[in-house]
């Protein structure tokens, strides 16, 4: 009896511990991020990978990038840096090799892309320039043509579903509120099916502008509405509610979101998830609360919180501790189909040692000059340690 007594008492703290574990933000296909946002943990770049590739970028009057480049899309032969509103394209080994885009207004040009897809069996990239047209350019830097996506509504987002789909979303505004769909289109720009998201019945003044997140994942597309909680997946066939991000009370409502006299509230009191990256099972999540940037690392399979702390801007060299080279941080920019991590390091302010630490994970001897392009950092993901061992 007394054997039963014991167990029982065991049994039922081990079942307390689990409830009350503020690192476990995972209930069925919820994850809490309000409470992740109240929970710091702190892991370093090892702890997420088994190694690392340095790939310095070739820096000439041609491929000198900007002070806020990102790398957007990689495969096998080629990397493509987004700077300027213009991709640069290298090699794998960092060769410069030629540049995407044409600014300026002429037909062929765009002043902004304001998103950019890769369509990787075609070989050429979709860029979305606003008033519902898109542009398709080759990787070899060549146009292609131009198309507008016929739509009554405001186009935001655009993304290639598949080889010969494209997937945006779509607002209609009115005096009685706002619908959002996800329509799909063909290559052509016709309209082929209009998925309902939501719609309400808000009159609010609409003085900011606000964009979804619409994202690659392998073989699916990922959208989140701007005020919505629930991340979806969109296949050429198919699509489910997938995941909800649940941000709780720090949440914001339309009227937050889209007038600008809110944006102090905005900025100090609510949450904003400005960006996902996603591998097979980690989520990479960046928010804005609190006039500050987070990012946070919630493990998809087993609903623990990995890594939440205060983070510089990813673009500047923000992230999490990078202990493989001095003084240094990383943060997914892309994420490819084969669940390896890149992203840019910058070399204006690397210090001797971080110099050095490149060498020893690249290829090739490296001269690395303050006006030196960003290096492009190469992460191989493994599986993380269980939440017992961090």
């Amino acid at each position: 009896m007394k054997n039963k007594i014991t167990y029982l008492v065991f049994l039922l703290w081990g079942m307390l511990c689990a409830c009350t574990d503020s690192s476990f933000i995972k209930q069925g296909n919820v994850l809490n991020l309000e409470m992740a946002m109240h929970t710091e943990k702190q892991i370093v770049l090892s702890d997420l990978c088994d190694s690392l590739e340095c790939i310095p970028l070739e820096t000439n009057d041609s491929s000198l990038l900007g002070n806020r480049a990102y790398l957007s899309y990689a495969d096998e032969q080629n990397l493509f840096i987004m700077s300027n509103n213009v991709l640069y394209r290298f090699s794998s080994n960092g060769d410069f090799l030629n540049k995407i885009g044409r600014r300026g207004n002429a037909p062929g040009e765009y002043n902004r892309a304001y998103s950019i897809s890769a369509d990787k069996e075609r070989k050429c990239f979709l860029y979305y320039i606003g008033q519902n047209k898109i542009q398709f350019w080759g990787y070899d830097g060549e146009f292609m043509k131009e198309i507008k996506l016929q739509d009554d509504g405001e186009l935001t987002a655009v993304n290639i579903l598949g080889q010969d789909q494209i997937i945006a979303e779509s607002r209609t505004y009115s005096d009685n509120g706002l619908k959002i769909d996800i329509d799909i289109f063909n290559q052509e720009g016709e309209l082929l099916k209009k998925i309902p998201i939501c719609e309400d019945e808000q009159t609010v003044s609409r003085s900011m502008h606000t964009v979804p997140i619409l994202y690659h994942a392998r073989d699916t597309i990922k959208y989140k509405d701007i005020n919505g909680d629930i991340l979806y997946s969109f296949s050429k066939n198919s699509y489910d509610r997938e995941w909800v991000l649940n941000l709780g009370g720090y949440a914001p409502s339309r009227e937050v979101l889209e007038n600008v006299a809110q944006k102090e509230a905005l900025m100090r009191d609510f949450a904003q998830l400005v960006d996902i990256k996603e591998t097979k099972k980690q989520f990479y999540f960046l928010i804005v609360h609190d006039n500050t940037l987070r990012g946070i690392i919630a493990n998809k399979e087993t609903g623990h919180l990995e890594y939440n702390q205060v983070i510089n801007i990813p673009q500047m060299g923000g992230g999490l501790k990078n202990d493989y080279i001095d003084k240094s941080c990383f943060w997914p920019s892309f994420v490819s189909d084969s669940d390896e991590m890149y992203c840019l390091l910058p070399v204006e302010k690397m210090t001797t040692k971080g110099k050095q630490d490149v060498e020893r994970h690249t290829s090739s001897t490296v001269n690395l000059l303050e006006e030196s392009n960003p290096i492009v950092l190469k992460v191989y993901t493994s599986p993380i340690r269980s939440a017992s061992e961090l």
